[in-house]
């Protein structure tokens, strides 16, 4: 029964990563890997991209290291530079919008669960992307526990009182959530 369960528990969420961006992977084209993963960026934001209200996580966040605690949940984020940390520090992306799940093993039983915890890399903003200076786009890496591949996800946070001048720090500060996507799994 419980293994049953655990069966249609993973089968659930393969279908939601794989309706997630209902894009396929990024394919190598001419030039680089780097260009072919824009360009399908590109695509999802043309194709999939529709304002979104996210409340700002209200909470204490305590950072230590390359740690951020919340009361529900832990990002625990790798190669982050100071400015893009002040995203988790300010609540602005927090663990319950961000589903994580690890596979282990107990006995002969493959097992899923969620996680309050989840690691993140490669954050960074794609200014080619932003439609406005007021908007701006980024992505990072989710890693799962048990999971060889990470999965790219994508964001944008929109600060209605910036201009050309403001800095990615000023940006931040003043910025909220407006859209929030998982992608394609990294191969």
């Amino acid at each position: 029964m419980i293994m049953r369960a655990a069966t249609a528990f993973f089968l659930s969420l393969l279908f939601c990563f794989s309706a997630a961006a209902q894009l396929p992977a990024p394919k190598t084209a001419p030039g680089t890997q780097g260009a072919a993963e824009a360009q399908q960026a590109a695509q999802l934001f043309e194709k999939e991209y529709h304002p979104q209200t996210f409340a700002l996580y209200d909470g204490p966040v305590v950072a230590r290291g390359d740690t951020f605690y919340y009361a529900h949940g832990t990002f625990t984020v790798i190669g982050i530079s100071r400015e893009l940390r002040q995203i988790f520090s300010r609540g602005l992306l927090d663990p319950s919008l961000v589903n994580s799940f690890e596979m282990f093993r107990s006995g002969d039983t493959l097992m899923v669960r969620q996680t309050d915890t989840a690691v993140l890399s490669n954050l960074e903003e794609l200014p080619e992307l932003s439609p406005s200076v007021r908007q701006r786009r980024f992505r990072f890496w989710l890693h799962r526990r048990g999971l060889a591949n990470p999965q790219v996800c994508f964001f944008e946070l929109t600060n209605e009182a910036a201009d050309a001048q403001t800095d990615l720090a000023a940006f931040i500060l003043h910025a909220r959530l407006t859209f929030y996507i998982q992608a394609w799994i990294v191969i």
